[in-house]
Parts: structure tokens; sequence; C-alpha cells
């Protein structure tokens, strides 16, 4: 019967036992797989502050290439004064004439419509009136072409002019007694009417 009992005691006490290494067990898996479902909760919120971050800055260069492109497509007119004298397409002629302020007064300040690089700024050899050119090539792409004026002495090839910035005064240079500004867009070689692209 002792015999028996300290059998039984014994079950007991490695059932005992077991049953606190069970315990212990699932426990420790617990507190383990918490342990891991932090550190993926840690992660996934370090992923997505990443990716915020990531598009905030995707955006911010989208707004700022957006700026940049609004920028360069941005135009302003060459003269204080709007006064067309010649119209595109009026018989042979292949871009606008810009009229002084006051007629046949020489001196109206003549500005870069849009930002680009002197390509030319002189008379140059195919100007059969002896016109003197200013022709720039756009940042936008496009090639702008200012005629009789008086160039200004820092307008030189190879100069970066930006949108504003004077490029002479208006005069008759090549067409005397007719005081005004001669203005040609080209697109993608093609001369085309600047009023399209200037501010209305």
């Amino acid at each position: 019967m002792a015999s028996y009992r300290r059998r039984r005691s014994t079950n007991r006490s490695d059932y005992l036992e077991k049953f606190q290494a069970y315990i212990k067990g699932v426990k420790e898996s617990t507190n383990k797989l918490k342990q891991e479902q932090e550190q993926n909760r840690r992660n996934t919120l370090e992923t997505l502050q990443n990716l915020s971050d990531h598009l905030g800055n995707i955006a911010k260069k989208c707004h700022d290439l957006s700026e940049q492109i609004e920028n360069i497509f941005t135009f302003q007119w060459p003269t204080e004064s709007r006064r067309i004298t010649w119209n595109f397409g009026s018989d042979h002629d292949s871009g606008i004439d810009i009229g002084a302020k006051t007629v046949g007064i020489k001196g109206d300040i003549i500005s870069a419509i849009n930002s680009g690089t002197v390509t030319l700024s002189d008379v140059p050899t195919w100007s059969k009136s002896q016109s003197t050119y200013v022709i720039i090539k756009g940042d936008d792409g496009y090639e702008y072409r200012y005629v009789h004026l008086d160039i200004d002495a820092s307008i030189k090839v190879g100069n970066k002019v930006t949108r504003g910035q004077k490029l002479g005064t208006m005069s008759d240079n090549g067409s005397p007694g007719q005081v005004h500004l001669h203005l040609e867009v080209i697109i993608d070689g093609k001369k085309t009417d600047p009023l399209l692209i200037l501010p209305k």
C-alpha cells in the first residue's frame, strides 16, 4: 500500500513538472510570438513611414518639375508697346512687327521673351538689308529672332539670357525710318505666329 502511494505521489510530481514545463513552454512561445508581432508591427510602421517619405519626395519633385515646366513655357512681351504694325503671314513676312510706343522714336527697351542661349548677336552675312539680329535658342527648344534693334553690349554669342533681360533698344537698323522690332518664333523648324505664345 505504501509502495502504491509512493508511486502515485511520484506520478503526480511527474505530471506536475510536465504541466509546469508545458505552461512555461506556452508562455515562452506566447512571449516569442508577441515579440515577433511587435517587431513585425515596427517593421511595417517603418516601411509605411519610408513609403510615405518616398511618396512625399516624389510629390515634391513633381511639383518642382511642374513649376520648372510652367516657368520654361511662360513668355513675356519683348516691348512695353503692343502696337502691332505687321501681322504674321502678311505678304512675304515670317514674323510680326511691333512699333515703338511713340511712332518713329527709337530707344524702347527690348527684352527676351524667354530664357535661352545667344547664338547670334550681329548683322548676319545673309541679311540682305544689313539688319541687326539677336537670335536666342530657348531653354524650351524654340528659337527666337529679334531684328532691327540696337544690341546691348552684354549680349554676346554663348551668353545665357533670362526672360525679361534687356537685349537692346528699338531702332531702324536695316529699315531706315521705320522704327520697330521684328520678332520671329521658330518651333520645330517652322516659323510660328509669336502672338500665339505671347500673353494676351
